[in-house]
């Protein structure tokens, strides 16, 4: 069965350092694409040659055959709805994005299912320390990555939050997601995202 983690570690190799050269026997590839959706309409357009998951806002106005009928891996965005609808133990979402205040009791409905964790931006720089010992209990949620909650913003390019980037890879040791700025990166761009141990991009 395809899964998120198994997605996320198609793009598992990176270069050594930012700025240079990667070397001959590490594979450069490419980056995981996450779409955020709104509408049924907009998933039954989408395909696997368009992006590799979704992640819907509501499942208010979706029927369970439109879910299952899908080519790519659906998640469901519980940052806001705090859970997931009783009704969604029925559908094939394979995976759900949370933030800390998420309720999680009713998260795990199958072995494969997986959780994306946010963190904010303003704790990751501003409460290292906490954020790595609350993640050192991470062991208690199947957690595929962690999505950082803004995109790679000047604020985030200083040595400081690029070394808190990495850290936090390494502490981890699970892939990270990071939010589009809106155009595509190019590949050297792409290869500095996959040394800090960026996988995939939210768009």
């Amino acid at each position: 069965m395809k899964t998120l983690t198994r997605l996320l570690n198609q793009y598992d190799r990176a270069s050594k350092g930012l700025g240079f050269k990667i070397d001959d026997n590490v594979e450069s590839g490419g980056i995981a694409r996450l779409t955020k959706i709104a509408t049924v309409d907009q998933l039954t357009k989408l395909s696997s040659e368009d992006t590799d998951a979704v992640i819907i806002d509501s499942l208010d106005d979706i029927k369970i055959d439109d879910l299952g009928n899908s080519s790519v891996l659906i998640g469901y965005d519980c940052r806001e709805n705090a859970s997931l609808p009783a009704f969604a133990e029925e559908t094939p979402i394979s995976f759900a994005v949370i933030n800390l205040a998420t309720e999680v009791a009713s998260l795990q409905f199958h072995e494969d299912f997986s959780i994306v964790l946010e963190i904010e931006q303003s704790h990751l720089l501003e409460d290292l320390e906490n954020v790595f010992s609350l993640l050192r209990g991470r062991q208690v949620l199947p957690l595929a990555g962690v999505l950082l909650s803004n995109t790679m913003t000047n604020e985030l390019r200083n040595a400081k939050a690029l070394f808190a980037i990495r850290c936090l890879t390494d502490i981890t040791s699970l892939p990270l997601i990071m939010p589009s700025e809106g155009t595509a990166p190019s590949a050297e761009e792409i290869t500095d995202l996959k040394t800090l141990g960026v996988r995939a991009l939210l768009v």
